[in-house]
């Protein structure tokens, strides 16, 4: 069974275009902040479902 060569990847065939997304977001710091039993927020809120 023969199989085609691939192309090199330096190959100057025709590329598709990806396209990419890019976000900013607020930097407070508020997720990183520890509460009195050093849990952060999220840690705390499922910590205090259970």
């Amino acid at each position: 069974m023969s199989h085609a060569p691939l192309p090199a990847m330096n190959d100057r065939s025709p590329t598709h275009a990806v396209p990419s997304v890019s976000i900013a977001t607020a930097r407070s710091g508020a997720s990183s902040k520890i509460n009195a039993l050093g849990m952060r927020p999220m840690q705390e809120r499922t910590y205090l479902s259970q």
